[in-house]
């Protein structure tokens, strides 16, 4: 078994965390990033400054899990995505099969 969180891993995470509090909240992208603790594994992970691309990446292979929105910022023209699993998300929409494998890992310690 690997010892490393992936960026994707670690943005699953948070937007898993967020769907499992049934808030289901959209979560601006500059918010997912920094470093994340998976308690579940015991383990950290860091997402850098290319959230954007492993956002993008999680909703091409994961097209029925993910959902995001456009946001207008404050300051003029300022525009970023918000981010989140389906309300109804199902864990047979995790196509990706390392994002399926990690999700198992999680399930097993909780």
């Amino acid at each position: 078994m690997r010892n490393r969180i992936t960026q994707k891993e670690a943005i699953f995470y948070q937007l898993y965390q967020n769907w499992k509090s049934k808030e289901h909240a959209y979560i601006p992208v500059f918010k997912l990033m920094g470093e994340v603790h998976v308690t579940e594994l015991g383990q950290w992970g860091f997402v850098s400054h290319e959230v954007s691309a492993r956002c993008s990446e999680l909703r091409t292979e994961n097209p029925r899990l993910m959902q995001h929105i456009e946001i207008k910022g404050k300051a003029p023209g300022v525009v970023y995505y918000g981010h989140r699993l389906n309300p109804d998300a199902t864990p047979d929409m995790i196509e990706n099969a390392d994002l399926r494998k990690f999700h198992k890992r999680i399930m097993q310690r909780v």
